[in-house]
């Protein structure tokens, strides 16, 4: 069974916040993550389109914050021309309220707007803590031998404007390297209150390591750190992220090293040594199989609820082909534990093009578990997956791509309206599609032990319900169990345990119908509908 009927709303799913557990009378199996919560899109709404620019540029990355202090979510994005060197300003839409927007760059900026080449990794914190979002920008540039770009930075200024403040940031060490940001993250590491930065290059090495910012936007350079093995003479480092790892109230750090000819980088975790420096390598992490080598992304966070933050990883083989994610779970004291066999669907060894551009950990359905959302560099021959966590850090495969075009550049955001998140993404043309309360659903959980539930939208255990379209929504997590649903003209049966399926029925009025579940826990029942 596959996506089938009213498919192009149901097929882009799992952005809003509808969700929780439910079970039906004589469940045995504990709290574990329904189906229900699984939403649809409705509405569908422009935002406006890029502006016309020299070349072909592509929409890289696209960030959502109230930039301009309205209390309404605005939209900026980035762009570039790959291995052209040609530099684009960021892009500003500013929400005018009642679903409008307009491209606002030239007026938000007081002076002109920065210039960037290839952004990298674009983050958004309150670097100068006026209580508004500001915007650091890694840059790889042209991604040629020997050329490189600095990093931006954007920070809020009064009036509701925004500044480039670039000129805050630290000179490169050495500026006949290569300064090309691949690895940046963001966090509070000396515990002043003001995030700092970690930057990470594919060239340059010496730039690697952390920038102190001073409470107001203004940074240094933290002399000695960053361990020496990542100040080799090409210390590729592709990804990185800052949590505190081990619960000392400390940040520390999580460097993802990069397969090279020259120098084989660890992918590593790093513990803070209480004064924001990280010399020396806490943990290397365990590498997949089959090559996978070079972490493109990593995000941090407590995936299976015990207060502990784990690591997932998103790798590529040297050659920038295959796709491989890894969850890494935390020990409770910083050690971690590869256990992506158990943890998520399998996977195989695969040459795909493209790369992870961007994990997110977001709670998508609602029910306060975070889930795995994945966004691939545009072109790839392949779509990036999601993943639904059951409450318990196992985790369940989604159509991927939410169902829109994989050449799409896409992010998800709270845009308003109906409480959930929403979906921004586009290319030449920004739109938003909103998160929308689905109807006509019917919710079936099975797993893992006896774990059973078939319940409707309202969360209570189906008996009785009205004629007409309805669409089944199936999650069997439990291994060799298979769930039918049978009646006058439908045969369904299911027993695909690593997705969730969905299929539309148009049930008759007055009929009975007849569900079975087979496996280690058999189970029947049957549902009615009324009349209409």
């Amino acid at each position: 069974m596959g996506l089938t009927g009213r498919a192009a709303c149901v097929a882009a799913v799992l952005l809003a916040a509808l969700g929780s557990t439910a079970g039906s009378a004589g469940d045995h199996g504990g709290v574990v993550g329904s189906a229900r919560g699984v939403p649809e899109y409705g509405s569908t709404a422009s935002v406006g389109t890029m502006p016309g620019a020299t070349g072909s540029p592509h929409t890289n990355f696209l960030a959502v914050a109230d930039f301009n202090g309205d209390g309404l979510p605005d939209i900026l994005a980035t762009r570039s021309q790959w291995h052209s060197g040609t530099l684009y300003s960021p892009v500003v839409f500013v929400n005018e309220g009642h679903g409008r927007f307009a491209d606002e760059t030239s007026a938000i900026f007081s002076g002109h707007p920065p210039l960037t080449m290839d952004p990298r990794r674009v983050f958004v914190a309150d670097f100068n803590r006026d209580g508004r979002p500001d915007v650091f920008i890694g840059d790889e540039g042209p991604d040629l031998y020997l050329q490189g770009y600095h990093p931006t930075l954007i920070l809020s200024a009064p009036g509701g404007k925004l500044v480039d403040a670039t000129a805050n940031l630290p000179p490169q060490v050495d500026p006949s390297q290569l300064d090309a940001q691949h690895g940046g993250a963001v966090g509070d590491v000396n515990g002043d209150g003001a995030p700092d930065i970690f930057l990470g290059d594919i060239g340059g090495p010496l730039d690697n390591g952390v920038l102190v910012n001073d409470g107001s936007g203004h940074f240094t350079r933290e002399a000695g750190g960053l361990s020496d093995v990542y100040h080799g003479g090409c210390s590729v480092i592709l990804s990185s992220a800052i949590a505190d790892l081990n619960g000392d109230g400390r940040n520390d750090l999580v460097v993802g090293g990069g397969a090279n000819p020259c120098q084989d980088v660890p992918t590593a975790v790093l513990f803070n040594d209480g004064h924001g420096r990280f010399p020396e390598i806490t943990q290397v992490l365990p590498r997949p199989p089959y090559g996978f080598d070079s972490p493109t992304d990593i995000q941090v966070g407590d995936l299976d609820g015990d207060g502990a933050p784990d690591i997932v990883l998103g790798y590529n083989k040297e050659s920038f082909t295959g796709l491989w994610l890894q969850i890494d779970m935390n020990d409770g004291h910083g050690h971690f534990v590869d256990e992506t066999a158990q943890r998520l669907p399998p996977q195989a060894d695969n040459n795909f093009g493209g790369f992870y551009n961007w994990i997110r950990l977001l709670d998508l359905n609602g029910d306060g578990s975070l889930d795995i959302a994945t966004g691939l560099e545009t072109g790839a021959d392949h779509q990036s997956p999601y993943y639904l966590n059951d409450g318990t850090g196992h985790f369940t495969e989604l159509p991927d791509n939410l169902g829109f075009r994989s050449d799409d550049t896409y992010t998800i955001a709270d845009m308003g309206g109906y409480h959930g998140l929403d979906l921004v993404y586009g290319e030449s043309g920004i739109a938003i599609a909103r998160a929308s309360k689905p109807s006509g659903r019917l919710y079936v959980t099975i797993g893992p032990g006896s774990y059973f539930s078939f319940i409707g939208e309202s969360g209570q255990s189906v008996q009785t319900v009205k004629p007409g379209l309805h669409t089944l929504v199936v999650w069997v997590r439990s291994p060799s169990s298979v769930f039918t649903f049978r009646g006058p003209g439908v045969y369904y049966r299911w027993d695909d345990t690593t997705t969730i399926d969905y299929t539309d029925f148009s049930l008759r009025a007055h009929t009975t119908y007849t569900f079975g579940v087979g496996g280690s826990v058999p189970r029947r029942g049957t549902l009615r509908t009324s009349r209409r």
